[in-house]
Order: C-alpha cells, then sequence, then structure tokens
C-alpha cells in the first residue's frame, strides 16, 4: 500500500509548492521514524514545514520491506506506478515540487517520473513536468554491492523482491540512469546529491561512486554520517538540512514571497529566499557585491535489516 501523509502546510491553498520526503527500505517501524533522528527526536519533515510555511511538506508511505520475515512487497516498477498514481490522486503535479529521497526511495522517485513521462497516461503527465528537482540521500543509482551479497543468501533470509531490484549493475538500473541523466541535462530536473561517509556496521552501503548520477556539474557531498543518520537530521544545522532547505529555496521560484520564519528577509529576485543568518542576495542589476552567500549544485544534469536464522529468530543486524 502507498499512502500520501501530509505532514506541515497541506491545507494551504495558497502555497506555491510542495515537497515530498521517500523513504528507501523499511526496516522497523513507519516513515516517522524513518525520518526521525532517535537522539534528539527531531522529524526532518516537520521542522523543514517550520522553515517552510508557504510549502506543503508530505511524506510518501509504502510497503518495502526487504525479508519476507517483515512482510510482503513489490517490484520496483510496480511499486513506481501504484506510487504514481497515488500522488497524483492526492492532488500532486498541481504546484511545483521537488522530492527529498534516501536509498531505494531516490530509484523509485526516478522510474515514477519515467512513467509518467512516457507511459502516455494524461493522468499523470503534469507531474514530471512540475517537478523542479531531486535530493538525493545515498541512492545507489547503479545498485548496491551489499544487496548483491545479501540475495546471494536470499534462501536463508527471505529477501524480497525490493533488495534483487537493488543488486549492483543491474542493467534496468543503468537504463533508469541514462533515462534521467538525458532529462537532467535537458534541463527537466536539478539534482542535489548526499553520500555517507561511514560505513555502517562496518559496511559501506553505498559509496561515492555508486551515490553519483553522473551528471556534469552536480557533486556528490559526503556527510558526516553512516546509511541511516544520512536521512534522520538531530538539528537544522545538519549540512544535508541546510543544504536541502537552500535546493528548495532556488528551485521553487515564481512571482510569490518563499518567506523562511524569524528571518525577517523573505522577498528576493524571482521569489528566491535568503535564508536565516545569511545577507540577502544580491541586486542582480546592481554592482557586483563582495559578500558570503549560500549556492545550491547546478544541474547542467533505519533502519537496521533483521537477519534471521532458519527458526526465525533475530541473530544480527546488517544494512541494507
Amino acid at each position: 500500500m502507498s499512502e500520501l501523509i501530509p505532514v506541515a502546510n497541506c491545507e494551504n491553498e495558497q502555497r506555491i509548492g510542495d515537497v515530498v520526503f521517500v523513504h528507501g527500505l523499511k526496516m522497523l517501524g513507519n516513515e516517522h521514524d524513518y525520518w526521525t533522528d532517535k537522539r534528539s527526536h527531531v522529524y526532518w519533515p516537520q521542522v523543514l514545514g517550520s522553515d517552510l510555511p508557504n510549502v506543503g511538506i508530505w511524506s510518501l508511505d509504502y510497503d518495502a520491506n526487504p525479508t519476507a520475515w517483515l512482510g510482503t512487497t513489490m517490484p520496483l516498477l510496480d511499486r513506481a506506478t501504484n506510487a504514481l498514481d497515488r500522488l497524483t490522486v492526492d492532488g500532486m503535479g498541481q504546484r511545483p515540487l521537488i522530492f527529498v529521497t534516501h536509498s531505494m526511495g531516490g530509484l523509485l522517485v526516478k522510474w515514477m517520473l519515467r512513467q509518467a513521462s512516457d507511459y502516455g497516461d494524461k493522468r499523470w503527465e503534469r507531474l514530471p513536468q512540475q517537478t523542479r528537482g531531486m535530493v538525493f540521500l545515498s541512492t545507489p543509482h547503479q545498485g548496491a554491492d551489499l544487496a548483491t551479497f545479501l540475495f546471494a543468501l536470499g534462501r536463508v533470509l527471505r529477501l524480497s523482491i525490493s533488495v534483487e531490484d537493488l543488486r549492483a549493475n543491474n542493467p534496468m538500473l543503468r537504463d533508469l540512469n541514462t533515462w534521467y541523466r538525458n532529462k537532467a541535462n535537458a534541463g527537466s530536473f536539478e539534482t542535489l546529491v548526499y553520500v555517507e561517509a561511514y560505513n555502517t556496521l562496518g559496511v559501506r552501503v553505498v559509496d561515492e561512486m555508486t551515490a553519483d548520477p553522473g551528471l556534469p556539474g552536480v557533486t556528490p557531498v559526503k556527510v558526516d554520517a553512516d546509511h541511516f543518520t544520512i536521512c534522520a537530521v538531530s538539528n537544522p544545522d545538519a549540512l544535508q538540512y541546510k543544504g536541502t532547505l537552500a535546493f528548495i529555496h532556488a528551485n521553487l521560484r515564481d512571482n510569490h514571497t518563499l518567506p523562511s520564519n524569524g528571518t525577517g528577509q523573505n522577498k528576493t529576485d524571482e521569489g528566491a529566499v535568503a535564508l536565516p543568518g545569511n545577507p540577502p542576495p544580491p541586486d542582480l542589476s546592481a554592482p557586483p557585491l563582495k559578500g558570503l552567500y549560500l549556492t545550491c549544485y547546478r544541474r547542467p544534469g533505519s533502519r537496521t535489516l533483521p537477519l534471521f536464522s532458519l527458526a526465525g529468530r533475530r541473530s544480527k543486524s546488517l544494512a541494507p
């Protein structure tokens, strides 16, 4: 089942855009657990909604269990069609849209955009047209070596089709990434990429090579996090939080003001927004000014996985 959960500002009919968070393989708990830091209990989508009162913040929840011990799941292609229809039925695509994705969630959204663009279904065509950007947090664009290893143990672990879809050098993922690169290079989507810097239980789940979608001008940035903590920020000063906020400011542009709470510096050229603690962007018609400004990359362009013994009791943990 796919469910689009409203988080913040979603009933504001005057909102100028929407941001949808999309999780990866689900381990334990729901989507709220997925995006929540365990120590500070900060729920990333909620905090973002406070900083962007004129933007609707949503979270897509869907079944993506890594093993049959935890429940059933769909192949990635089928889940993409299912989630695409859910987003459309719930009104996504009526306003400019940005996706914030983690791990397999980035692959899911790329498949959704491709299906909406290529299948010829008029119900879906506005969603890719309205998509302004993609934030990838440790998304394995070429597949993950760890998924390949785990799939080899599939009889014991009863791994789901979702893990098979993530195997390294999966031809379908290579083809999907080629499609995305062509679209991004043609100006369809802006792209921002973060990747984990640390191992998870001794394993680098997604490294900088597979996290790189291969877009000129888009550089994967390492974050002081592992595969689980990169999607659960402890405070708004986290690099991936501030970078995502800046990316949204830069790409949800129209004639409206996009205020950021508490700054007193809202209105900027083309609807862009000054970030808290930074000077407002300069008047482009004036002579160049000296100063420090936060910029975004331009496009040319967990939860723990339980491993079980044959008796079904949890024995150890590995990353997805």
